[in-house]
């Protein structure tokens, strides 16, 4: 009976320790990417990140790094993404310079500088672990660590890169959008139409 009580014990445990795991780990994903703004490349570009999990993410401390910096942008302390919610990572001079005004303000803006051609952008956490990664262009020309699997493809001005799966495939997850950047609370919703044309006999 001892020994009974000892093995449930072990496996209460086990499921503890996996569950605190589970908890600490992060889904945070990169969403949204705005490289190549139509106003000013100084203070126009965006990141905006995406936590799709139950509960806030603590993300202080966590780097974005471009081809330009291996730390490009160092989160603050205390940054937090709340539950199935948004972060904005947005150039100095954002506010000023956005290209449109009804874009809601950053939550962090710090110098950042994205390149318009064959180049891309890492999530990593405070201790360096890559987290996710988009890159754009060609393979050849971006550093390692910057993309995954195979980058998206350029995109036109004044439009950006916008997840649209969890996969990690560069190249079939992320599509060119009209740039996104709503308010926090606001529901977003994808709408896939079609339409067929029927020819009157």
């Amino acid at each position: 009976m001892k020994k009974t009580f000892v093995s449930i014990m072990q496996l209460i445990s086990v499921v503890c320790v996996f569950s605190i795991l589970s908890c600490s780990s992060s889904a945070v994903q990169i969403h949204q990417v705005y490289y190549d703004p139509v106003s000013t490349e100084s203070g126009g570009e965006a990141i905006e990140l995406y936590n799709p999990d139950p509960y806030d993410i603590d993300i202080g401390g966590w780097i974005i790094a471009t081809e330009s910096s291996e730390k490009d942008a160092v989160l603050p302390a205390n940054s937090s993404i709340p539950a199935k919610g948004f972060f904005l990572i947005a150039d100095d001079g954002w506010d000023e310079k956005r290209d449109s005004p009804d874009w809601r303000s950053a939550d962090f803006t710090t110098p950042i500088t994205m390149n318009n051609d064959d180049s891309g952008i890492a999530l990593r956490n405070s201790s360096g672990a890559l987290l996710d990664a988009l890159g754009w262009g060609s393979a050849s020309g971006i550093k390692e660590g910057l993309f995954s699997n195979s980058p998206s493809n350029d995109v036109p001005q004044g439009k950006a890169l916008l997840r649209t799966d969890t996969t990690d495939d560069n190249s079939i997850v992320f599509v060119v959008s009209g740039p996104f950047f709503i308010g926090h609370n606001v529901i977003r919703l994808q709408v896939n139409v079609s339409y067929s044309i029927i020819n009157p006999a």
